[in-house]
C-alpha cells in the first residue's frame, strides 16, 4: 500500500504539470449551435450578376453564450452544389437564443439555379455551415448542416 507521502508527491507532480502546461488543456466545447437558411432577396445593385442576399438564422441551444469570428455556408439545390456565402462579421449568440444575419450569396452554378426556378418556386436544399472561433490562439471550426425546402424568390434577378 503506498504511503501518504508518496501519494502526496504524485498529486503534487500532477498539479505542477497542469500548471506548467496549460496550453495542453482541451478547449471548451461549443455545442448546440445551428445555422438555418431563412431565404433570399435581390442585391441592392441589380447589375451585379450571380449574387443575392442570403439570410441565415444562427441559434444556440446551450446554456452558455457563443461567439464566432465568421462563417462559411455551402449551398446545394437538389443535391447539386450551387454556391457559397462567406460571412466575416462576428456572430454573437446569447444562451438559448438566436440572431439573424444577411450575407452575400455567390452563385457558382447559375444554370442549376435557373433550372430550379424553372421547375418550381421552391427547391430542396442542403446548407453545410462552418463556424469559426479561436481558443488560446487555436482556430476551431464547428460544422453543422441544415436541409429542407426553401422559396427561390429573390434569386431570379441574380441569374438573369
Amino acid at each position: 500500500m503506498p504511503s501518504v507521502k508518496s501519494l502526496s508527491l504524485v498529486l503534487f507532480g500532477v498539479l505542477g504539470c497542469c500548471l506548467l502546461f496549460p496550453a495542453c488543456s482541451t478547449p471548451p466545447k461549443v455545442s448546440g449551435v445551428s445555422a438555418k437558411l431563412v431565404g433570399f432577396r435581390p442585391m441592392d445593385n441589380p447589375d451585379v450578376p450571380n449574387r443575392a442576399i442570403m439570410t441565415v438564422r444562427f441559434s444556440c441551444e446551450d446554456l452558455n453564450a457563443a461567439a464566432f469570428s465568421g462563417s462559411t455556408h455551402k449551398l446545394y439545390f437538389n443535391g447539386v452544389y450551387v454556391g457559397t456565402a462567406e460571412n466575416t462579421t462576428p456572430i454573437g449568440l446569447p444562451a438559448q437564443g438566436s440572431t439573424t444575419m444577411d450575407m452575400t450569396f455567390v452563385i457558382e452554378d447559375a444554370v442549376m439555379v435557373r433550372r430550379s426556378i424553372g421547375v418550381s418556386d421552391q427547391a430542396l436544399y442542403r446548407m453545410e455551415t462552418e463556424l469559426r472561433y479561436t481558443d488560446n490562439g487555436d482556430l476551431i471550426r464547428l460544422k453543422t448542416h441544415d436541409e429542407g425546402k426553401i422559396p427561390l424568390a429573390g434569386l431570379e434577378q441574380a441569374v438573369r
